[in-house]
């Protein structure tokens, strides 16, 4: 089974799993730019997300971090929801199953805390580069891309 694993928002992290083959990792910078409409970062992702998808023809599972739920402003829910709204359109289109994954519990997996102290986005960091040292864990939206596929994994073996 072929899983991809992404933490979305503007900064969004890609992973790829197959079997019997290195991670793939990637980061996809979905900044509106200069000139641009804000539809422009959706119809990005969407590309991206077909690219990743149109690579394999094996049984694939889309996994993303659920939307924690309290935004500091309006723009970054409008961000995530529109990012999640395109996960499940272009997966649906493609008879592709989805899961969303709770952000405690990527936590618990990452840090075998759930929420608070101990599990913040530090801590996740760290315990991805400690869990991947042959990957360049850049930031902690690739650590937690990294255990969204950790945690669908578990989910679907």
């Amino acid at each position: 089974m072929r899983l991809v694993a992404l933490d979305l928002g503007t900064t969004t992290a890609c992973v790829v799993s197959e079997p019997d083959m290195p991670l793939i990792t990637m980061i996809w910078d979905l900044r509106v730019l200069r000139g641009e409409s804000d539809g422009m970062r959706f119809l990005r992702f969407r590309n991206h997300l077909r690219e990743i998808l149109d690579g394999s023809d094996q049984e694939t599972v889309v996994a993303y971090e659920l939307p924690a739920g309290a935004f500091k402003n309006g723009a970054a829910a409008e961000v995530i929801y529109g990012l999640v709204t395109e996960v499940k359109a272009v997966c649906t289109a493609r008879s592709i199953e989805y899961t969303g994954i709770n952000p405690s519990t990527v936590k618990q997996c990452a840090t075998g805390k759930g929420g608070g102290k101990g599990s913040g986005k530090k801590e996740v960091l760290a315990a991805a580069r400690e869990r991947w040292p042959d990957l360049d864990v850049a930031d902690h939206n690739l650590a937690d891309a990294l255990f969204v596929l950790e945690c669908a994994r578990a989910q679907f073996a």
